[in-house]
């Protein structure tokens, strides 16, 4: 049998035992290594507990300083709108005093006035003082969908309204009831006019036309046609009963002819918007313009 032996300074040993201490001696190095990397290990687990801790405690704090902001923001606008409702509560009340006391300067006014002038006449005569009327005379449901113009008959106590809901309506102003009902138009009622004797009645329509009602009968007498845009505003002579004349969007005025029904002066003007017209004795028209504007015209000058 033959044994191996290996040489070193303390004497010969076998070589199997040489091997052994060998790989004892690797297995304790890597034992040490892991050791130590377990120990970084718990190190680095430790570390990331900590900043997770100090993290859950950031977000607590900073969800207490979201929920005290809200608290205060919400303060904020609940004192925002008491205040806003102050506010509202005190221009009410500044119109409201205001009105009262536009009201009393025009009646102390209107009192001075109408003293003086009955003092400056021969032989006047001391009446008491005028009335304003403090409450409503009549309270009337006239349309549906808004009333779009309103007038009086001319020295008759009759009035005359337009509305939304394609009629004109004649009221007695002592009664506070209806007279007449005119039908007719296709759409809303934004003005209306009545002539010179009170025997018609003028109606621009939204639908671009104007209707000409005797108010005796109540039926259509003409349908004034040719625009290609809505009535602004129209006026009767006051003169005669047979003219009236009217200006639309189109920047077009008409005179009209309401014995024939027939266009009887045409004017454009491109440049210029109107939003009034009056038309005077005779055949004068006059119009202002929203540039600053006012045209008097001389139908009768110029030609029909």
């Amino acid at each position: 049998m033959l044994e191996a032996w290996s040489c070193g300074r303390g004497g010969a040993v076998p070589k199997a035992q040489s091997s052994g201490q060998g790989t004892l001696v690797v297995e304790a190095a890597e034992c040490r290594n892991s050791k130590a990397l377990v120990q970084e290990k718990e190190e680095l687990v430790s570390n990331l507990q900590d900043e997770s801790a100090q993290l859950r405690n950031e977000n607590s704090q900073l969800k207490k300083d979201l929920e005290e902001k809200t608290k205060a923001l919400d303060l904020l606008i609940s004192e925002s709108k008491s205040v806003k409702a102050q506010l509202e509560e005190a221009n009410a009340l500044y119109e409201d005093m205001m009105q009262r006391f536009k009201v009393s300067s025009i009646e102390q006014l209107a009192g001075q006035q109408v003293g003086v002038i009955r003092r400056s006449e021969a032989g006047y005569v001391e009446f008491g003082e005028s009335v304003v009327p403090s409450v409503c005379k009549h309270t009337i449901h006239a349309h549906d969908g808004g009333c779009g113009s309103i007038l009086f008959e001319n020295n008759l106590d009759r009035r005359i309204n337009g509305g939304q809901d394609r009629t004109v309506k004649i009221w007695d102003t002592k009664t506070g009831n209806p007279s007449s009902t005119l039908h007719g138009c296709l759409r809303s009622v934004p003005d209306l006019v009545v002539t010179y004797d009170n025997r018609s009645v003028i109606a621009a329509s939204s639908s671009n036309n104007m209707y000409v009602w005797n108010v005796s009968s109540g039926h259509i007498r003409h349908t004034l046609m040719g625009y290609i845009d809505k009535v602004r505003t129209m006026d009767a002579s006051k003169a005669s009963s047979r003219n009236v004349v009217s200006a639309t969007y189109d920047h077009t005025i008409k005179l009209w002819d309401l014995q024939k029904g027939l266009r009887q002066y045409y004017r454009l003007n491109e440049q210029l918007q109107c939003p009034f017209i009056r038309h005077g004795y005779g055949l004068t028209i006059c119009s202002g313009h929203v540039e600053g504007v006012i045209l008097d015209c001389g139908i009768a000058e110029q030609g029909s």
